[in-house]
């Protein structure tokens, strides 16, 4: 068991995955909690609306897989995830200039939210994987997958 933890911390890409998955969930979390205050308190939408707009941003993050998958296969998982977390960054920093009377300002930065979020769902799942082979673990390179027919 320890030599499995000693590996965990000798490679870099996992600690990068695993540092990239926990800053972007962190960054939703909080991102998500300051939007129910906002719909709740600023905009005064009901439960159901706060419901609602939640289910427009998920419904439009689950459309967004596809394509950003696309992109990813096309530029990288690291790169592609770079990119999805700094647009979230800057999307989200957004937020902070809606007043009480902008409803349709919120709604587009949610909307506009929604594909470096799958991005980031999308990609953080994906790289762990990716760097937890046991070949990456012991010679650090990425090995080939064996079949045998039967």
């Amino acid at each position: 068991m320890r030599e499995i933890w000693r590996s965990a911390r000798g490679n870099r890409s996992l600690l990068y995955a695993l540092a990239a998955f926990t800053a972007f969930y962190a960054a939703t979390a909080v991102q998500s909690a300051v939007a129910v205050y906002f719909l709740t308190y600023r905009l005064h939408f009901s439960e159901r609306q706060d419901s609602l707009v939640f289910l427009l941003g998920l419904t439009l993050t689950i459309a967004a897989i596809a394509p950003v998958s696309k992109v990813a296969q096309r530029f990288g998982k690291p790169r592609t995830l770079g990119v999805c977390m700094v647009a979230y960054a800057v999307i989200a920093s957004g937020f902070h200039f809606c007043g009480p009377d902008d409803t349709w300002l919120f709604l587009t930065l949610i909307v506009l939210a929604a594909i470096p979020t799958a991005g980031g769902v999308l990609l953080t799942w994906a790289m762990i994987p990716d760097c937890t082979e046991v070949d990456v673990f012991k010679t650090g390179e990425r090995g080939r997958a064996c079949t045998a027919d039967s």
